[in-house]
């Protein structure tokens, strides 16, 4: 084996995809953050305003669009810079519907106003101080203005999408492995 086999077969990693967040303006959460795990978000309709502790500025994300938080920084994903957040963890404690708040299932939130869907998830390491990993950059952000996706990517975030809006038995497992 070459020396980048090694270090990719060395990550060992464990995904968790928590869902497909269906939101409407005004809407915003502020997540605290996990060490030792990278977060991802892909949108899959709408916009989104991404602020990361640590980055210049803030992202704004469109529909196509994939961004990950290799870091597992603190970081708040809302609709507009006007819209004040709320902690995630408050949001998601006062889920009406407990089915819909569990990974894999869907979480509506929001005014009434325009509409994002996203899907996110999280990937935990084993190792966090494994070269590749500590080689990341604090974030990641595939634009759909950057040229073509590379195809392996939309199609995946394609399949990822569709699985989760399926609803149908298994695509929980299913949009794990493909997460990983």
């Amino acid at each position: 084996m070459d020396v980048l086999t090694d270090v990719v077969e060395s990550v060992r990693l464990s995904s968790a995809v928590h869902g497909r967040w269906e939101f409407s303006a005004p809407w915003g959460l502020v997540f605290a953050g996990w060490p030792a795990h990278a977060c991802f978000y892909v949108i899959t309709r709408g916009t989104a305003l991404i602020e990361v502790d640590g980055a210049d500025s803030p992202m704004h994300v469109a529909g196509g669009e994939f961004v990950l938080l290799a870091k597992g920084q603190r970081h708040v994903i809302k609709d507009s810079a006007a819209t004040v957040p709320q902690p995630a963890a408050t949001v998601l404690g006062r889920c009406a519907n407990r089915r819909t708040c569990q990974p894999g299932g869907v979480f509506e939130h929001g005014g009434g106003g325009a509409r994002a869907t996203l899907i996110s998830g999280c990937f935990g390491f084993d190792a966090p101080d494994n070269p590749l990993i500590a080689a990341l950059p604090p974030v990641i952000h595939v634009a759909s203005d950057e040229g073509p996706p590379q195809r392996w990517l939309e199609s995946s975030l394609q399949f990822i999408s569709d699985e989760m809006a399926s609803g149908q038995l298994g695509a929980e497992t299913v949009v794990g492995r493909l997460a990983d």
